[in-house]
């Protein structure tokens, strides 16, 4: 998003050279210091979250499945996100770059924060929900098609966005004064749009997510800090987009809004971020999908647990006897997951989220 008075970069400063930085932040509008600490801070735990999952997809095999290529690149562009802050923001206040090429910076930023937002909302959409249906064993077809519609739809509206947002921001000093048109108004109603719609599917995959764990808790399967992820992934996901939402909605009624709460708002909108980010990586390594099994239909032949030996008891020995005894048959049991006679649980293996 082009940045705001107080929250963007660039404009007249209070002094400084272009040697040092003197007069950095302290321009009407600068960027303010707890925008840049709030950027340096989210850097540092992206670069700690993509460092995490590296050592939980070795210490948790099964942790591969949901954190993925898609999850991989969705923490990488939002390090890449606040990279392009930092070094943007260091290059304009110290007065080493032309505002043309800080707003260069902007557009750059805007495209990979915005992609990096569609890609979270599939990762909590599909990714999360597949694999937990995956568990229950039984993930109808119908349920990815849904998915795939909304989240074509939302890839069209994050297009949209995205190109109308870079356009205004260009607009600024990338363009002529003459030729350019600014699309403010209309930018802001498709911002609006945008993240109903993003809150929508948000809302549809917390539902989602909490039918399959009412289900699993009916049928006393297991779930261990399952549970405990999916609350935290998804009051986290709401609660930074209904900051944001309330403040395009803010901008689109030309409410403007203080500094000192489009600052709070912004650090609110960043820290839940990546706190959904951490909640995925809590799922994706919980012991609850350590369990599952392999899923391509095959059934798992488990030893009888009332034996020692697993299998069928050993023949009993009888006595000599005019008559002699009827010899005992014993079966080994083959359980298969989801039936209602087994008596251990086996919990599926769900799969790896499909490429996008």
């Amino acid at each position: 998003m082009a940045p705001r008075r107080g929250g963007g970069g660039g404009g007249i400063r209070t002094g400084g050279s272009s040697a040092s930085c003197p007069g950095a932040f302290q321009g009407y509008n600068s960027v303010t210091i707890p925008y840049f600490v709030c950027w340096c801070i989210m850097f540092l735990v992206a670069v700690g979250t993509l460092y995490a999952m590296s050592s939980i997809k070795k210490k948790y095999p099964h942790a591969k499945r949901l954190l993925g290529w898609l999850y991989g690149t969705t923490l990488l562009f939002y390090v890449i996100v606040y990279a392009l802050r930092i070094i943007g923001t260091i290059l304009q206040e110290c007065d080493t770059t032309s505002m043309r090429s800080y707003y260069n910076f902007v557009i750059a930023w805007s495209i990979f924060f915005l992609l990096a937002n569609f890609m979270l909302l599939c990762i909590v959409l599909h990714g999360v929900n597949t694999a937990l249906r995956n568990m229950l064993g039984h993930n109808p077809k119908f349920l990815s098609i849904i998915y795939g519609v909304v989240l074509a739809f939302m890839f069209i509206l994050n297009a949209a966005y995205i190109g109308l947002s870079s356009y205004n921001i260009w607009a600024i000093y990338g363009g002529s004064r003459i030729r350019a048109r600014f699309r403010i108004q209309q930018a802001n109603q498709l911002a609006v749009a945008y993240y109903v719609f993003y809150l929508l599917i948000v809302f549809l995959a917390t539902a989602g997510m909490i039918v399959s764990i009412v289900q699993m808790r009916s049928r006393r399967m297991v779930t261990g800090s399952l549970t405990g992820g999916i609350i935290v992934l998804a009051f986290s996901m709401i609660i930074w987009v209904i900051f944001i939402l309330a403040q395009v909605a803010a901008s689109l009624s030309r409410v403007l809004l203080q500094r000192e709460v489009n600052t709070a708002f912004h650090w609110i909108e960043l820290g839940f971020q990546a706190i959904a980010m951490i909640a995925i990586l809590f799922i994706a390594k919980s012991r609850a999908l350590a369990q599952a099994p392999d899923s391509h239909g095959q059934p798992v032949m488990y030893q009888n647990p009332g034996y020692p030996n697993g299998g069928a008891p050993a023949q009993p020995v009888y006595n000599p006897v005019t008559v002699p005894a009827p010899q005992q048959q014993y079966n080994t049991y083959a359980y298969n997951g989801g039936n209602g006679t087994q008596t251990t649980y086996q919990q599926p293996v769900y799969n790896q989220m499909p490429n996008k």
